[in-house]
């Protein structure tokens, strides 16, 4: 049996038949739920701030905002769609740091390797296309994306994406239809063919689960802004079991708000105001002594704490982090706790000599525009092993890179068991304590 027919059986198996199919027709009323993936990451093999990445602009456009990733070993959440007609099967990575949607694609002989799925064939849809020199959005840098006719085929309009440790991901600006299995077993197209990347040339750290990265920010090569959604809300959970991302009518713009600020250098992107960071021992609030400026943006655009799933774990501005790390280490000194070296014997690595249990009453808190914002041991922490392979704990926050000291940014991992709503029109971000 050929890989083809294999891959098409997979895709007849996740998606079905024409039954309960209906259109994404790009309005404010569509109300659609997606299941989300969880691919288990460990914060020990996913982040390594000594190779952070850079996403470099191919000509030379603008400083890029790929300085705040870290290096990619792989995203933590993913979720399933299929593109084209008939429908391939694709699996991408949840990334609202990122613009453009973008997967592998055939002919792809210098691509990373994938776990199980096949890579999507153009040649196999009958309504796939390549957009030209001539459109009118190719030859310029969106949000996260260079987009341009410059470097490989003067016919074709091109995206690229380039890291500081080499990692790149190239090819076609293309456009074709997009089909999601919701979490009630419904399934939704898109009314129209959606802009995404048909990446031919692949090199570096990307999940081996995954085919590529579903850009959920603002801009205009965005999944939601080309199907004009205005809310969204995701809800990540560690067991992967229940989480989900929905929108419209069924984002759930629930809990507190804040308001979203705007970084001029990266207007696509999701930039709240943090105020404060505290350490909560039981009812004992301990306040880090951090100056009222640490998480302002420059006129670089560079700083302030930025929200992305992308990213899997939080990391903080210099002195933050070796603020929070100092009174950390007093809290639970009081406890009796002292520092430890894990065994990957990583200076990024901040860990204890305890277990989760030990250290599941204390939390720290966010206070972004006056709402506070918790972060519980689960999220906090996660299990290792020291030098002498005894089990310890250690700091799932990390240090902003060398390439970056200044930007702060919400991973993947911290955001989990909260619902994050997203609404685009009233400029709010809303953070709800749940269980996904």
């Amino acid at each position: 049996m050929s890989s083809l027919t294999i891959a098409m059986m997979l895709v007849i198996i996740f998606f079905g038949g024409a039954a309960n199919l209906t259109n994404i027709d790009a309005s404010d009323d569509m109300s659609f739920e997606i299941p989300i993936i969880y691919n288990g990451l460990s914060p020990s093999t996913a982040y390594n701030p000594s190779t952070n990445v850079s996403l470099v602009p191919y000509a030379g456009y603008m400083d890029a905002l790929m300085k705040l990733k870290m290096r990619r070993r792989g995203h933590m959440y993913s979720l399933d769609t299929a593109i084209g007609t008939p429908w391939s099967r694709v699996t991408v990575s949840l990334d609202t740091g990122s613009d453009l949607t973008w997967v592998q694609c055939e002919p792809c002989s210098k691509c990373f390797d994938k776990i199980l799925s096949s890579t999507f064939d153009p040649d196999f849809s009958t309504t796939y296309k390549t957009m030209n020199c001539e459109y009118q959005q190719c030859r310029a840098f969106y949000g996260t994306t260079t987009i341009g006719c410059a470097w490989k085929d003067e016919r074709i309009c091109q995206f690229k994406q380039e890291y500081m440790d080499d990692s790149f991901a190239q090819g076609d600006l293309s456009e074709d239809y997009f089909q999601f299995q919701g979490t009630n077993g419904t399934r939704k197209r898109s009314d129209s063919p959606l802009k995404f990347g048909c990446a031919h040339d692949t090199k570096g750290h990307f999940s081996p689960q995954d085919d590529g990265i579903m850009g959920m920010g603002r801009g205009k090569l965005s999944f939601i802004t080309q199907l004009n959604i205005s809310r969204f809300s995701h809800c990540l959970s560690m067991s992967g079991k229940s989480s989900y991302l929905s929108f419209g009518d069924a984002a759930k713009l629930e809990g507190e708000s804040v308001g979203l600020i705007q970084n001029k250098k990266f207007p696509s992107l999701y930039y709240v105001n943090l105020l404060s960071i505290f350490i909560l021992d039981c009812e004992d609030l301990h306040a880090l002594d951090i100056p009222s400026k640490t998480f302002a943006i420059d006129d670089n655009g560079h700083g302030g704490f930025l929200l992305d799933t992308g990213t899997p774990f939080t990391r903080l501005h210099t002195s933050a982090y070796d603020e929070l790390c100092r009174m950390l280490s007093e809290v639970l000194l009081l406890s009796h706790i002292s520092t430890v070296r894990s065994i990957h014997r990583q200076s990024y690595e901040y860990c204890f000599d305890a277990s989760l249990e030990d250290v599941e009453h204390i939390s720290v808190v966010f206070t972004i525009d006056l709402v506070d914002v918790e972060i519980t041991d689960r999220q906090l922490f996660y299990e290792e092993v020291d030098i002498a392979n005894n089990p310890i704990v250690c700091l799932a926050i990390f240090k902003a890179g060398s390439s970056d000291p200044t930007t702060s940014i919400l991973g993947g991992f911290t955001m989990s068991d909260h619902n994050i709503g997203y609404d685009l029109r009233r400029q709010i971000v809303t953070f709800n304590p749940t269980t996904c």
